[in-house]
């Protein structure tokens, strides 16, 4: 058996907190001994618990920065996004007004023309087939104008006093070409 660190003497009494064990730990042989070790764990563990908590106060800092950048960021998307919604939108207008410019390089109007008898086969009176033949000139005329870029008031649907205009799939052409108009101008009134 290994005689004790505390039986070897004064020599080894001076060095007692430094020799370690076969553990690795300080050995301590009395009460004053063992009082300087306690001290020397405790300082040790104040300056680990110091160190922990400037690293948590580090880590708290660091994560409400992450934080703040993830909001920020997330803000941003958002942005973006409805910037690209806007830009979508556009996009398609644009690519309208290339398809219509596109079918339409040498422009004429191309709805065809209703014939009078056309309104009357349907039971329509006279006046109405009169009103409809003089609204489907003003779509026509308000259409040109607005291709030449003349029109700033486009007044051919304001039909107010005047007899209603009831639905005919044979009107559709007649607004197709008033619309393909609007959307290539510069805006109209």
């Amino acid at each position: 058996m290994e005689p004790s660190r505390c039986s070897r003497g004064d020599e080894a009494k001076k060095r007692k907190l430094e020799d370690p064990n076969s553990e690795g730990s300080l050995v301590a042989c009395d009460t004053v001994d063992l009082k300087a070790l306690l001290d020397q764990h405790t300082d040790q563990m104040r300056r680990m618990q110091s160190q922990i908590d400037g690293l948590v106060a580090i880590n708290s800092t660091l994560q409400a920065r992450l934080d703040d950048q993830a909001e920020s960021q997330a803000q941003e998307v958002n942005e973006l996004r409805e910037k690209s919604d806007v830009l979508e939108l556009r996009c398609g207008s644009l690519e309208r007004s290339i398809q219509v410019l596109r079918k339409d390089v040498n422009w004429t109007y191309s709805a065809p023309s209703i014939p009078r008898i056309h309104w009357i086969e349907q039971g329509r009176e006279e006046e109405y087939a009169d009103n409809m033949e003089n609204n489907i000139g003003y779509i026509k005329a308000e259409a040109r104008r607005i291709r030449n870029g003349e029109n700033i008031d486009c007044t051919c649907l304001d039909f107010y006093g005047q007899m209603a205009v009831l639905h005919d799939d044979a009107l559709l052409p007649h607004f197709q070409e008033l619309a393909d108009a609007i959307q290539l101008s510069n805006g109209i009134g």
